[in-house]
């Protein structure tokens, strides 16, 4: 976790505040959703208020000055778990993605077959598998052999 302190600034207004206080090579991590955590201390409640609530709307968690240490220690283990299971989640849909991806391109590849071959749906199914186990090939690279062979 990165933590970002600043004291007291002279900025033209809270957007500019809250830019100030992370580094710009830093703020595409905290888009990313990588940990970060910003430290303010001995600026104006108002000025403080509006950047509190710039950053909310980025999605970085605002805890008020005076928060018990007990709290922040809690919410920080909240977020870590939080972020294992985004993680966790994120991984999940990028295989289910990847599978989707699959499936189309070997459908577009059956279809071609029964265009081309007057195959059925079922015997072009079948020949993308065959033809993936004989050559131990995933079904998606015979797929996209069949769409290159037919498709240029």
């Amino acid at each position: 976790m990165k933590i970002w302190s600043t004291q007291r600034r002279e900025a033209k207004g809270p957007k500019e505040w809250a830019k100030g206080i992370m580094p710009a090579a830093e703020r595409p991590r905290l888009r990313e959703g990588t940990d970060a955590a910003v430290v303010c201390s001995g600026i104006m409640v108002g000025e403080a208020l509006k950047a509190a609530a710039l950053l909310e709307q980025s999605g970085v968690l605002v805890l008020p000055n005076d928060a018990p240490e007990a709290l922040i220690v809690q919410t920080i283990r909240l977020l870590a778990a939080v972020r294992i299971q985004l993680e966790q989640m994120q991984h999940k849909t990028e295989k289910l993605e990847a599978k989707v991806a699959d499936i189309r391109i070997i459908n577009r590849a059956k279809l071609l077959l029964v265009q081309h071959l007057q195959m059925t749906e079922t015997e072009a199914h079948k020949y993308i598998e065959k033809q993936a186990m004989n050559t131990s090939k995933p079904r998606r690279t015979i797929a996209e052999n069949i769409i290159r062979t037919y498709e240029d």
